[in-house]
């Protein structure tokens, strides 16, 4: 990324958050918010601003389901691998959302993401598409979802 851009992250780092290694997650959540990911560069930022090795920062980045380290499609779809999810068809419920994105042309813009869990256990499985949670998912419903998020 350009220097004025970085520039301009660092300010607003300076500003948002004291250099404390406590404020790490905290300024992670803020890039995503921001850029809607984290870019290698912005973490880079984060970690010079916070004194954190930069491996640091993205061990961190990339211990959080919530935080993504590639930018996602246009449309998000997350299904819970949770045990409970799992036992109640998740496994069965990723897999043919796989399927059914691999054979869909338009599915570059649909971002296909696993969360171990989404503590909706009483409900299970669950799926979330564009950030809204559906409980007692089935396999029957994913051609529906794929076809909501591609049109």
């Amino acid at each position: 990324m350009n220097r004025e851009v970085r520039n301009a992250l660092r300010t607003t780092l300076r500003q948002k958050f004291p250099r404390s290694r406590g404020q790490l997650l905290p300024a992670l959540h803020f890039l995503q918010h921001e850029y809607g990911h984290l870019p290698n560069w912005a973490m880079e930022v984060v970690g010079w601003h916070l004194g954190i090795p930069s491996s640091e920062v993205y061990g961190a980045a990339t211990s959080y389901t919530e935080l993504r380290i590639q930018k996602p499609g246009e449309h998000v779809i997350r299904v819970c691998t949770g045990l409970s999810c799992w036992l109640n068809g998740g496994r069965q419920l990723m897999a043919e959302t796989q399927a059914a994105l691999a054979n869909d042309s338009t599915n570059g813009n649909v971002t296909l993401e696993e969360t171990p869990c989404a503590y909706m256990c009483g409900v299970a499985p669950v799926v979330e598409v564009d950030g809204v949670w559906r409980g007692r998912a089935a396999v029957a419903q994913v051609s529906a979802i794929i076809e909501e998020v591609s049109s």
